[in-house]
């Protein structure tokens, strides 16, 4: 909490220490307090699944744990790729400059990586938010509702906590009402926060073709 002030406010954090999952830009039920390994596996499984369920690339072929040794390719383990495991301890420790370091590399080894451009997406997400004011982008963007800069603050506050429609549906209304380069910039942070989902997501799907209207 101490290292992410302003995404512990965000996620409302009352206690370490505190796990949660983002699958696509949603929140996944988690857990408070430290649990037994065989929990924690058995969390993490059911988390790959509805990964998998949204079609989340890396969520392994039928959302199993499988039966290799933990760490294991083919297990469904996302700790396995040792480069991810490397991203997952960047973010346990707060370090989210860390964590951005690793998904950058591996798309420099492996451009267009699904999962390390998903990943670095919502870490990107994670780092804004966390240079963020919550309270002043709320009441900014409320008071000034033409400023382009304080919505796109408050739709990535409300990514982060899991209200994608209300994210996506902010940016649809800022490209609404914009035009000129305010438009484009609102089109490109949407464009942006559609990366922190996987591919097949239903929301997506219908954020971009409204965009597709608004724009042609």
């Amino acid at each position: 909490m101490d290292a992410n002030p302003q995404l512990s406010a965000a996620l409302q954090v009352q206690s370490i220490p505190m796990v949660v999952g983002v699958i696509g830009g949603q929140l996944a039920p988690g857990f408070l307090g430290a649990l037994p390994e065989a929990q924690v596996r058995q969390w993490l499984g059911q988390l790959m699944q509805a990964a998998k369920q949204l079609g989340m690339p890396g969520a392994g072929a039928d959302g199993d744990t499988g039966t290799q040794a933990p760490g294991q390719p083919g297990d469904g383990d996302p700790y396995a790729d040792p480069q991810l495991a490397e991203a997952q301890q960047a973010m346990e420790r707060g370090d989210l400059d860390g964590a951005a370091a690793v998904f950058e590399r591996m798309l420099t080894s492996s451009p267009g990586d699904p999962v390390a451009t998903l990943g670095l997406a919502q870490v990107n997400l994670f780092r804004r938010v966390n240079s963020y004011d919550a309270d002043a982008a709320r009441r900014s963007a409320a008071a000034h509702p033409g400023d382009v800069d304080a919505q796109i603050r408050v739709a990535d506050i409300e990514m982060s906590m899991g209200k994608a429609e209300e994210a996506f549906n902010r940016l649809l209304g800022v490209i609404r009402r914009t035009s000129g380069d305010d438009r484009d910039k609102a089109r490109r942070h949407l464009i942006g926060l559609f990366e922190i989902f996987p591919p097949r997501d239903p929301r997506v799907a219908k954020a971009r073709a409204t965009l597709s209207s608004l724009l042609f």
